[in-house]
């Protein structure tokens, strides 16, 4: 059947799929993107900032992160708020950077290509504030103000002139290697003297199209760090940056919890890291809030480490003690040879009673994760009656790979629910966990062969997952769940044989993938068409299209699409509409 979908709000002729294009750093290659005349905004690196002062007095420089932008810019353009920008610093098919300008007004990030405009749905708000620099030619003594550039980035995070709303822009060429001189403790880069507020945070970011690499890969430390003391480093901003070490990014905060950070467009890389007996991970969050989480690439986790020494305890991403309200989106993590890809465990502390309690409101989506040892993502400890704990619009592949870490055997799915309780009570009353519109291939292959071998697994406890739209592609060997309790209707299986008991308009066929296991758009004719609940769709695809809200939608993370039409502007739902027993 001939289908004809809206894009939010904007006419969209889709002409065909893409090939696959290979990951730059090994491992499975990552889904391109559809290729198609409409373009579409998913987030950009700020939310806010001046649009004068700094370089040419043009204010912000914003990152806008996408898909099918063009190429080069040619006669496309952007505008801010309805106003057009001053300058572009680069332009391709799924990034553009743009400087505000004068024009530029608190409203929509609006890209328009070939006369066709995107969504409207991100938003910019201009406001007041000061854009400063870092540059190998500046020097710590001067104010921080562009171009009066800085010459390390701790004198600049720690300048007493710093204050909220402010942007520093770091320049190619600048390292920081070495421990922080003004407060040392176990970072390169330590933020704990200085934070934003609510709608003006602090941000310190490449300067656009320029490569700024901090840390070392032999570091013993993390690369920028907010230790585990009383802070005040709410609502910071870190984009763009090229970051290695023991650990690139780890937020802490304990006596007073950190809150507001974005953490967007980064590409960190720790091949020596692992920590023995000790939790922590590539990125790792405690005691923090209200934490964005997008468009990073975290790769080559503990690859250099030898087998025999690699611990279970150390992951790619995790968010670890009363981490909670957290949004994890448009992600690549691996490949990784530490455990888990991304992990939420609340562990109590000895810094604090009543500590370690069960994470809520946390969103995984439109995330690929590839290549990992242990679990490509664990909800170890999660209460889903007090906000949603859901995964969608992940391909998850190679999830599961093992072997076991040194330290013990661990689990080996594509998602794991472990059903830990370490503090406090646990779920009652509503603990459905949604796991829907997701594509699984290949997961649970590692391992001694047991329990916890699986595209989906969890332990017996409180909280059931509700697996509704996926795609579970499992060869040989492996299996579609490993469960007790779970909800589950109008996924497709392929590869282990028939349906799991209970799962209800599920189809078992092969899915037709556009390119077998390298391009996971479903081709022409694939049953997984149509052939989901309309009623659990994800609001849109991983490439940001809309997904059809009323009977049907396709099984697993993409949508297929032959037509075009002009709409109203539809308001999707934020999150499925599930009905559950």
């Amino acid at each position: 059947m001939k289908r004809v979908y809206v894009i939010l709000g904007c006419t969209i002729l889709l002409l065909a799929l893409t090939a696959s294009r290979v990951a730059a750093q090994g491992g499975t290659p990552l889904p391109a993107p559809i290729s198609g005349t409409s373009p579409h905004v998913l987030f950009t690196d700020m939310d806010s900032g001046p649009n004068s002062g700094g370089e040419n007095n043009n204010g912000t420089w914003l990152t806008i992160y996408g898909n099918n932008f063009g190429a080069s810019q040619g006669s496309s353009s952007v505008t801010i708020g309805g106003g057009a920008v001053a300058a572009v610093k680069f332009w391709t098919g799924t990034k553009i950077a743009v400087q505000l300008g004068a024009a530029a007004k608190t409203g929509a990030v609006v890209v328009t290509v070939n006369g066709v405009a995107s969504n409207s749905s991100v938003t910019f708000t201009v406001r007041a504030g000061n854009i400063r620099c870092v540059s190998t030619s500046g020097s710590d003594s001067s104010n921080g103000l562009w171009p009066n550039c800085q010459k390390t980035v701790p004198a600049a995070v720690h300048s007493s002139a710093l204050v909220a709303g402010d942007i520093i822009y770091i320049r190619a060429g600048v390292t920081a290697t070495g421990s922080d001189p003004i407060e040392g403790n176990g970072c390169n880069i330590c933020i704990s003297d200085t934070g934003g507020t609510a709608g003006n945070p602090i941000a310190l970011s490449a300067y656009p199209g320029e490569t700024v690499t901090l840390g070392s890969v032999n570091n013993n430390t993390d690369t920028i760090r907010v230790p585990n003391v009383a802070n005040v480093a709410n609502y910071w901003t870190i984009a763009n940056l090229f970051l290695q070490g023991n650990a690139a990014i780890g937020v802490g905060g304990q006596v007073q919890a950190t809150t507001g950070w974005r953490v967007i467009g980064n590409d960190m890389t720790c091949p020596n890291g692992t920590e023995g007996v000790s939790e922590d991970a590539c990125f790792e969050a405690d005691f923090s809030t209200f934490m964005k989480f997008y468009g990073n690439k975290v790769h080559d986790v503990s690859t250099s480490v030898s087998q025999s020494n690699n611990s279970k305890l150390y992951h790619a991403v995790y968010w670890s003690t009363d981490a909670n309200h957290i949004d994890v989106g448009w992600n690549e993590v691996g490949p990784s040879k530490a455990c888990r890809g991304i992990q939420f465990h609340s562990s109590p502390t000895g810094s604090g009673a009543g500590n370690g309690h069960q994470q809520f409101d946390l969103s995984v989506h439109d995330n690929y994760i590839h290549d990992i040892r242990c679990d490509g993502l664990n909800f170890a400890t999660v209460d889903p009656s007090k906000g949603k704990v859901e995964a969608y619009n992940n391909i998850i592949v190679n999830a599961g790979a093992g072997p076991d870490p040194n330290d013990g055997s661990a689990d080996y799915a594509g998602v794991y629910f472990a059903q830990i309780l370490n503090a406090g009570s646990a779920c009652s009353g509503s603990c459905n966990a949604l796991v829907y519109n997701n594509t699984f291939y290949n997961n649970g292959a590692g391992g001694a062969g047991g329990s916890g071998q699986a595209a989906v697994a969890m332990n017996s406890g409180p909280v059931k997952p509700v697996i509704t739209n996926n795609i579970i592609y499992a060869n040989s060997g492996e299996a579609y769940f490993d469960v007790s309790t779970v909800t589950c209707s109008s996924n497709l299986f392929f590869g282990a044989g028939a349906a799991p008991s209970g799962c209800t308009s599920s189809l078992t066929v092969d899915p037709k993938f556009t390119a077998n296991f390298t391009n996971f758009h479903p081709q022409s004719g694939s049953p997984a068409i149509d052939a989901g609940s309309g009623s659990a769709c994800a609001a849109t695809d991983k490439d940001g299209i809309l997904r059809p809200q009323g009977s049907a939608c396709d099984i697993g993370a993409y949508e297929f699409f032959t037509g075009a039409v002009t709409p109203p502007k539809p308001n999707p739902p934020t999150s499925p509409k599930l009905t559950v027993k």
